[in-house]
């Protein structure tokens, strides 16, 4: 139970920092991402 907890904390936070590592490319390879416009404002962090 423990183990299976803790794989899933795992994974989570792999796609966490995938998700951050992939705004911060869309970030430096586009200087101004609030010039672009986006159905979905919110995932913008």
């Amino acid at each position: 139970m423990n183990l299976l907890k803790i794989v899933k904390l795992a994974s989570a936070s792999v796609l966490l920092v995938a998700a951050v590592a992939a705004c911060t490319a869309q970030g430096s390879i586009n200087p101004t991402p609030t010039a672009t416009p986006t159905p979905r404002p919110v995932i913008q962090l």
